[in-house]
């Protein structure tokens, strides 16, 4: 990891969708403090209206249509060493028609989870791991569909600040309305945590050995509620963050900020990754030659998606359709199935019980994050006791990947699709993980 360097300056405004009237800045303890700091303020005409939970991070409102204006002014008068647009992140699924079943659909999972080595996974677990907890940074989880009741912990609602974080729901018969993208974090959180040997719809990949952890950010999915969501995982004890979202550009697509990260997320992500937890996020639905943010964090182990073929290849416009394909790049970690997955959704009146299927990078990721749940179980039980760091996590992942495409890295599949089996394999150790 590079060396911690304190934000200053002003970050990017162009092309970047942001929230209206609102800053995030940075303030060091030598920034001016109480009356010389509101002194400026009702001279720049800001308004502090909340700390976030990083210390020295603070939420401005400020006069719509000069943000960028107030954010050089505040820079320059000395009130704060940073100031940043609180941007507008989006969720990273290809919407499908909606596909309901209570039919038995485990041929496709089986052939994702193959593709995996998953069920040999299972196979390797050594008794005496723990159970880890993985924050699905979301739109909420369903957490009386019966796949879920019994695997989902407390979360968060940031999006509406209340501690309920289930999906909004605004017509209860029609729960899972694609225009919405409501039922999003369910689906997310039913792949990595539904409940295995139940005989009812699906399987999650941690086969009942995670806890879900429901952190909802949207539809208020600004920087300052992704932060707080973050820290309040670290500080609720979360292993594993799972961040199925990229920040989107102007034209709704995702953007490109490889040389200049959203500081006010990287400040939470290096906590994060400093407190021992795991994060990934899902590189990009748009087919573009970039990871997407925070997929391209230095904190973060980066997923694309693939297609269903054997051997599996990069998810492009030609399986998703035109303008739509796994973003790649050299930030790309590892790639994990992404099309056609299924997941559960938001139980109604007429269907209690209700699943689909979609693609994109968003369903890809939790299939890793899964992976990756597995492994910390087995890690524990291996050292008796002791959780990987997340340097030793990404190596893991990376080292353990099957290769696709172009021997070794590539651009396009990473260091290649995720092995649950190759990360749990003590036996022989073949892949440095423990």
């Amino acid at each position: 990891m590079e060396p911690k360097v304190e934000p200053e300056g002003v970050s990017r405004f162009d092309g970047l969708a942001y929230k209206p009237g609102e800053l995030i800045v940075y303030s060091s303890p030598l920034s001016p403090q109480s009356a010389e700091a509101a002194s400026l303020e009702a001279r720049l005409g800001v308004q502090k209206i909340a700390d976030l939970r990083e210390p020295g991070w603070h939420l401005y409102r400020v006069p719509a249509g000069k943000e960028e204006q107030l954010a050089q002014e505040i820079v320059a008068s000395g009130l704060a060493e940073y100031a940043q647009p609180n941007y507008s992140y989006k969720l990273l699924y290809t919407p499908n028609d909606p596909y309901y079943t209570t039919v038995d659909v485990t041929g496709s999972q089986e052939l994702q989870f193959g593709f995996m080595g998953v069920e040999n996974a299972w196979d390797e677990l050594l008794p005496g791991g723990c159970r880890p907890i993985v924050g699905v940074i979301d739109t909420g989880v369903a957490y009386d569909h019966p796949d879920l009741i019994e695997n989902v912990i407390g979360g968060y609602d940031f999006s509406d600040n209340d501690a309920d974080p289930y999906p909004d729901v605004s017509d209860i018969n029609n729960p899972n309305d694609s225009d919405t993208d409501n039922f999003h974090g369910t689906m997310v959180a039913s792949i990595i945590g539904a409940e295995t040997n139940n005989s009812q719809g699906m399987a999650g990949v941690t086969s009942n050995l995670a806890y879900i952890m429901p952190l909802k950010v949207f539809p208020n999915s600004y920087s300052s509620t992704i932060a707080s969501a973050i820290d309040w995982a670290v500080d609720n004890g979360a292993n594993i963050l799972n961040m199925s979202m990229c920040i989107q550009d102007t034209d709704g697509t995702c953007a490109d900020l490889t040389s200049s990260p959203d500081a006010t997320i990287e400040a939470a992500l290096e906590r994060a990754y400093n407190s021992g937890v795991i994060s990934l996020a899902a590189s990009g639905n748009y087919d573009q030659s970039f990871v997407g943010y925070p997929a391209s964090s230095q904190y973060t182990i980066a997923v694309g998606a693939t297609d269903n073929s054997n051997p599996p290849e990069r998810a492009d416009s030609t399986v998703w359709g035109t303008g739509y394909g796994s973003n790649y790049g050299d930030d790309l970690d590892v790639v994990a199935p992404g099309t056609d997955v299924l997941g559960a959704v938001i139980p109604s009146p007429t269907d209690p019980e209700p699943y689909m299927w979609g693609y994109g990078t968003s369903f890809a990721t939790p299939y890793a994050a899964g992976v990756m749940a597995l492994y910390i179980s087995q890690y524990y039980a291996y050292s008796q006791g002791s959780l990987p760091d997340p340097v030793t996590a990404t190596n893991c992942i990376r080292s353990a990947a099957e290769d696709l495409g172009t021997a070794g890295f590539d651009i396009y599949t990473g260091m290649g699709m995720v092995r649950a089996d190759n990360m749990l394999d003590t036996a022989t150790n073949a892949y440095g993980c423990y």
